[in-house]
């Protein structure tokens, strides 16, 4: 038809979506939440109305992207120099209060691996201490085995 392109309807993507979320990104997830979470992402990014020229790739309450009116290469490297430096998780449609759900639990784990050391460190000592009062009872009786043996 003339075109370089397709038109917005005749892009396949399903199958866009099959390879992205099953082939590319989809096996190294084994989080039911994080497998919703990336369908979800996918399921907004690449439709057909992500052609449309008020398409926003994220838009909360006090940030909104909008696609760049840009076709060639160097014009989306220019778009991208110009993004904010730092991103929020609401880009990723998860709440801004993430990080510190991930912060929260990263500590929990460190507090709880820190207590199963302690508690083997209570159990080493234990048994050392259980070692060393029964060589000092065995000794005893050691001894008087040999002191009877020589009166024998």
């Amino acid at each position: 038809m003339g075109r370089t392109n397709l038109p917005p309807n005749k892009v396949p993507f399903p199958a866009i979506f099959t390879l992205l979320s099953e082939c590319v990104y989809g096996g190294k997830i084994d989080n039911s939440f994080d497998r919703r979470l990336l369908n979800t992402f996918l399921r907004q990014l690449f439709s057909v109305s992500s052609f449309d020229n008020d398409f926003k790739l994220v838009s909360d309450d006090k940030f909104s992207l909008a696609m760049p009116d840009a076709v060639k290469k160097e014009q989306f490297l220019e778009w991208i120099d110009q993004l904010r430096v730092q991103q929020t998780p609401s880009w990723l449609g998860l709440p801004n209060s993430a990080e510190k759900v991930l912060l929260v639990n990263n500590c929990r784990d460190v507090i709880a691996k820190l207590l199963k050391l302690s508690i083997m460190e209570e159990e080493e000592d234990e048994f050392a201490y259980e070692s060393d009062s029964k060589k000092q009872q065995d000794a005893p009786s050691k001894s008087s085995k040999l002191s009877r043996a020589g009166t024998l």
